[in-house]
């Protein structure tokens, strides 16, 4: 049947309508959950800035946790009684020189002594009724992180069954060593976590960027990008202000450096940017 056939009044056939792309139909999502406006940006990068700055809290205190107890944890490492000044030189430099051994040094009766009077002068006063100093000689040794996970193994291997002559007991508390290798691991956690953020809100502004297609004015993105800023640094003074009444109730408080809270307020421009590229 040809065109000549049709009836005078038949109407057209109507084609369906096209579905809208994937970023046409994101971008009427996200303006559907958090409404047009600037109100979005700012609570948006309110909640991204303070997630982004307890985690660089956690993160900084928590490696000055770990730096401290791998300082604290030792390995003590016995010699024989009797050793010659030159014996007890050849076996520091055996020590030191082992495989693992980070830091090494030799702790004489007397040091040891007078470090107990310091700390303990009741257990001193105690040492010093024997008339001879009875507390014994050691080596403190550090080990290197490598090690850590398996500090017993090591100790084994390093300074038993007669690895070095002379030495008569290897002494360390493994609970130590359990504290900084599982501190080592929720840093490196944490740092994870926080590229995993950074990646995805790097997507974010990029897929805004390339695939946004109205132009908005040099207000209105200004507007955005201060809105965005303005969340993000309201963010910032909300966290120091809780931090700030309790950081002297330790003895030691660590402070993220002004970089974090720049890159808390580049998120916040991040973040009012990419929803003025995706507005409609």
């Amino acid at each position: 049947m040809n065109q000549a056939d049709l009836p005078e009044n038949a109407a057209p056939k109507e084609c369906p309508p096209c579905k809208p792309g994937f970023f046409p139909r994101l971008r009427g999502e996200l303006h559907r959950v958090i409404g047009r406006g600037y109100r979005g940006a700012f609570l948006l990068s309110f909640m991204a800035a303070s997630l982004f700055l307890s985690s660089a809290y956690i993160y900084v205190q928590l490696a000055e946790v770990n730096k401290r107890l791998y300082e604290d944890f030792k390995v003590y490492v016995l010699p024989d009684a009797g050793l010659s000044k030159a014996e007890q030189a050849a076996q520091l430099e055996a020590v030191s020189n082992t495989p693992g051994v980070a830091f090494c040094r030799f702790v004489s009766r007397e040091e040891l002594l007078d470090f107990l009077r310091m700390r303990d002068p009741e257990t001193a006063k105690a040492a010093a009724a024997f008339g001879e100093n009875p507390v014994p000689e050691f080596y403190e040794v550090r080990p290197s992180r490598a090690v850590l996970a398996s500090v017993a193994a090591w100790i084994q291997s390093s300074f038993r069954d007669g690895k070095i002559p002379g030495v008569w007991d290897v002494t360390f508390k493994q609970g130590e060593a359990d504290a900084v290798v599982y501190s080592s691991f929720c840093l490196k956690f944490i740092r994870l976590m926080m590229a995993q953020a950074a990646l995805a809100l790097a997507l974010f502004w990029l897929f805004a960027e390339f695939s946004g297609q109205r132009r908005h004015g040099g207000l209105a993105s200004a507007g955005w990008l201060l809105s965005g800023v303005t969340g993000a640094a309201f963010a910032v003074f909300i966290g120091w202000a809780m931090v700030y009444p309790v950081r002297y109730l330790l003895g030691w408080w660590v402070t993220p450096q002004w970089q974090w809270h720049a890159l808390a307020l580049l998120c916040g421009a991040f973040i009012g940017r990419a929803l003025c590229k995706w507005s409609a």
